[in-house]
């Protein structure tokens, strides 16, 4: 019973940090992908826009949400310092 009690341990211990560090670098790479898909040029490191929901509320736009406005709609409105714009999501992954 000690020895497998033993062996939960050790695998608990090695397999924990390796499934973290796998977990850290996925979750920055999909990141970077939606960013890359969803983001108008220009907004490299950003992870939203200000621009206009789906109810015609001006708001801070995330990700996700912006990815749901391109499946949904072809597209979003985002302010970009003067006016607003219209992204259109030409060649964004879906």
């Amino acid at each position: 019973m000690k020895v497998f009690l033993l062996i939960i341990v050790l695998v608990l211990v090695f397999a924990t940090p390796a499934f973290a560090e796998h977990t850290a670098e996925h979750v920055q790479q999909e990141t970077q992908r939606l960013m890359d898909a969803y983001l108008p040029p220009g907004y490299g490191d950003h992870t939203g826009v200000y621009g206009i929901d789906a109810l015609g509320e001006p708001r801070q736009l995330y990700l996700y949400t912006l990815a749901g406005m391109c499946q949904n709609y072809g597209g979003y409105y985002f302010w970009a310092g003067d006016d607003y714009y219209w992204h259109d999501c030409n060649g964004a992954r879906h």
